[in-house]
């Protein structure tokens, strides 16, 4: 197209030439025609007359119009045209066989015609241009801007013990690197009862396979049954088997019987000899006779039993007989109740006590534990104490968490200025602190930058704030979990039950401040115990603070604090574990130097 376009330039440039010279041409004749014919006076010309006049002495030329040069006579004109171009403009021309000639424009010059002569393309390291020329020569040239990087990324996921990595490499060579934190590991438990012949336990397995269990029960031992016997007679042994539910078994022998006879007997008298024949059901008999040797008498003692009294008899052979020191029963002297299976909220337990005299033993059941009614627990206000400045900061970054918490939006989203001192900066990054059960996260998920004392912008990394928000809703799940297993009880039962719970199942790390990471790797330090005290509390419906100050040892400490009838009573996790001493549980005082209560909380409803 631009090759045509060039031609059809050249061609119209060209016929203007060749009129221009046949235009020159025809004025030369006409100058020689009119310097031999006679030249019309002046008078034959008005007074504008802009004619072309050719004078033999002046070589002067003057433009003829067509009104004036019908004083000679009736010019018949050839018209020609010159067409306008970026760099002239359009003029007709006419000319007359008896020299008479005049010109007029009939257009403006045109616009350049721009073609592209040459173009390099922006790059993401260099500017691009394009250069634009016209027939004319006139050239001009545009700049582009240099394009952004165009990276691909490279994922190399993070696992429960190594960090990962996501790079990112632009075709031009440009790359870079973000490290991905290890996530920890996150075990699933799976329990398993004792049997007769092994420990109960439980078993933690975590998605990246690391595995550990825990003994929870002693094996029961054999409960065996008689499954069969036989009683020895005087002609063979005898034999009794067990049976446990297991499948285990064993036998007890006992030897065979001496005869055992039934006696008939002619008894003798006091005075007369009787006769005693013993018969075995063998068959084998024998007979003795019995003397008469007067009165003899035979003292058989009866020992009191718990149930029944005693008594000592005194029996004559001829069947006199009678009975003296009699004793009451004794009663059973019972053993304290011990627990064999004890009772939880999901299922009944039962005990047992001896008799040490009769050895009887008696069981009775224990009656399952009544379960905490979570569904009929109000908990504690969110937030309960934050200011209502600090707290629509707060709101504005729980607003974030629900519109992002489902994409993929890595950004950081600007949420606005916040009339907000500096305190009710620290209220409100406090706040979340304890709401999402993170240190490191709840300081890292929000950026405060203040304009004067009273104002503050408000940035929220939304990678940051996604990874805290799902692992406190894990944390959440996991302690209304625990909480369900709970038992039903007064503000001191249930206190004392998380309590129990958080000693034996978080050993003390003072590395791990996290309380999300504490209850799910079983280690935390005395930032960590308080929070998840707290939160657990407040799931129950009990109000309760945090202590921030110095322990008496001069170390920076936290513990927990809650009202119970008017009295504040302490509770301290972290001492509680290291001492084993019972004064750091439900303590009306403690030797630490407390700086600082907060107050604000723990449940997942969001304060507005």
């Amino acid at each position: 197209m631009r090759r045509h376009h060039n031609k059809l330039i050249g061609s119209i440039l060209i016929s203007a030439i060749f009129i221009s010279i046949a235009l020159i041409i025809s004025i030369l004749l006409a100058r020689n025609q009119l310097h031999n014919d006679e030249s019309p006076s002046d008078s034959d010309f008005s007074d504008n007359t802009t004619a072309l006049v050719y004078e033999s002495n002046t070589e002067e030329i003057t433009i003829l119009t067509p009104e004036s040069s019908a004083a000679f006579h009736e010019c018949l004109f050839d018209i020609s045209q010159i067409e306008p171009t970026c760099t002239s403009e359009g003029y007709k021309f006419y000319v007359c066989e008896c020299g008479n000639s005049y010109s007029e424009k009939y257009a403006d010059k045109t616009d350049h015609i721009y073609l592209i002569s040459s173009s390099v393309p922006s790059t993401c390291t260099k500017e691009g241009y394009t250069k634009y020329s016209c027939i004319c020569g006139d050239i001009y040239t545009e700049v582009s801007e240099m394009l952004n990087h165009n990276y691909t990324e490279t994922l190399f996921p993070a696992t429960c013990t190594e960090k990962g990595s996501l790079s990112y490499s632009c075709s031009c060579g440009d790359s870079y690197s973000v490290v991905i934190e290890a996530y920890g590991h996150f075990y699933f438990s799976n329990t398993v009862e004792a049997t007769c012949t092994t420990d109960g336990y439980t078993e933690y397995v975590c998605v990246c396979g690391d595995t550990y269990s825990e003994k929870t029960a002693d094996k029961t031992g054999h409960a065996y049954f008689v499954s069969a016997v036989a009683p020895a007679s005087c002609s063979s042994d005898g034999f009794t088997s067990y049976l446990c539910s297991c499948g285990s078994t064993y036998t007890e022998y006992s030897d065979k019987l001496e005869h055992i006879y039934i006696e008939t007997t002619v008894p003798a008298t006091c005075t007369e000899d009787g006769l005693s024949t013993f018969t075995c059901n063998c068959g084998y008999s024998y007979s003795l006779v019995i003397e008469s040797k007067g009165h003899s008498y035979s003292i058989i003692t009866t020992k009191s039993t718990c149930t029944s009294g005693g008594y000592t008899a005194h029996l004559c052979k001829c069947g006199y007989s009678y009975r003296d020191s009699y004793t009451t029963a004794a009663g059973h002297k019972w053993s304290s109740w011990t627990v064999s299976i004890a009772a939880t909220t999901s299922r009944s337990g039962s005990q047992y006590r001896n008799c040490s005299v009769c050895l009887l033993r008696e069981t009775k059941e224990i009656a399952k534990k009544t379960a905490v009614n979570l569904a009929a627990v109000k908990p504690i206000s969110v937030f309960n104490s934050v200011s209502p400045k600090a707290m629509a900061a707060v709101n504005a970054v729980l607003d974030c968490v629900d519109k992002y918490y489902n994409t993929n939006n890595n950004d950081e989203i600007y949420l606005g200025v916040f009339e907000l001192t500096g305190n009710d900066v620290s209220v409100a990054e406090s706040a979340m602190v304890f709401y999402f059960g993170s240190y490191y996260d709840g300081f890292k998920c929000t950026n405060f930058y203040y304009i004067d004392d009273n104002h503050h912008h408000l940035f929220v990394n939304l990678k940051v704030l996604r990874r805290a928000e799902n692992e406190r809703r894990t944390m959440m799940v996991t302690v209304y979990d625990i909480l369900s297993a709970f038992e039903a009880g007064s503000k001191e039962h249930l206190i004392n039950q998380v309590f129990s719970f958080l000693a034996g199942h978080i050993s003390y790390d003072g590395s791990q401040p996290d309380a999300t990471v504490a209850l799910k790797t079983g280690r935390g330090s005395c930032n960590a115990y308080p929070i998840l005290f707290k939160i657990m509390l407040g799931e129950l419906g009990i109000e309760s603070e945090i202590c921030i100050g110095y322990a008496y040892t001069g170390a920076y400490h936290a513990w927990n604090r809650v009202n119970l009838g008017g009295t504040d009573i302490y509770y301290d996790l972290t001492f509680y574990l290291s001492t084993k001493s019972k004064k750091y549980y439900a303590a009306t005082s403690l030797s630490h130097d407390l700086c600082a209560i907060n107050r604000y909380l723990s449940t997942n409803e969001k304060a507005k």
